[in-house]
């Protein structure tokens, strides 16, 4: 029930959005110059990349929920996986002039699904970009006990209260907060 509700509610706004302001554009095309033309596309495009997040994020949490995401561990060196994520957002780090660094050891072998595991750290470091001031900072630490890797991100971002803690995974519970630029987040991220 509540995975409908949150279907119904988060598409519903954006849709009615498109609908709202393709009609405007159609009828009143002629009257917007190029510029202000281009900004309406421009507002579109962003909205739609948000819609396809969204949408994205649903579809991960309900397979997880039904057992239907493939599951298909392998060795993997965690600190590649961390790198790379990292070289994704390095323009958004740019834009907030953020530093972000990965600390700790060399190589750090796991045993996990690539996907699966991709996804968790895109999560995590989309959160922290989101509450990271400009000019803030994001660490990942990634050490090594006798029988784990410990993979731990670090920011110089808002934080979370502790009912924001004990609601954080629970999709019976509506939250989402938006960020420090305004970003907008699905509320699924981190479930």
């Amino acid at each position: 029930d509540k995975f409908f509700s949150i279907i119904a509610h988060d598409l519903k706004n954006p849709l009615s959005g498109y609908q709202q302001i393709t009609k405007i554009l159609l009828e009143d095309y002629n009257k917007y110059t190029d510029d202000q033309r281009q900004e309406i596309l421009s507002q579109i495009h962003e909205s739609s990349v948000k819609l396809y997040q969204l949408l994205e994020h649903l579809l991960d949490w309900s397979r997880t929920q039904s057992n239907s995401m493939p599951f298909h561990p392998s060795l993997l060196n965690l600190i590649n996986i961390v790198q790379e994520s990292l070289k994704e957002i390095e323009g958004k780090l740019k834009l907030k002039q953020i530093i972000a660094s990965v600390i700790g050891i060399s190589q750090a072998f796991v045993y996990a699904d690539e996907s699966m595991i991709r996804l968790v750290i895109r999560n995590l470091f989309s959160n922290a970009l989101k509450f990271t001031a400009i000019g803030g900072r994001i660490d990942v630490m990634i050490t090594e006990t006798r029988t784990h890797i410990v993979l731990e991100f670090k920011d110089t971002g808002i934080g979370m209260s502790e009912q924001t803690l004990k609601n954080l995974f629970r999709i019976d519970v509506p939250f989402s907060e938006v960020g420090l630029q305004g970003e907008r987040g699905t509320g699924l991220g981190l479930i």
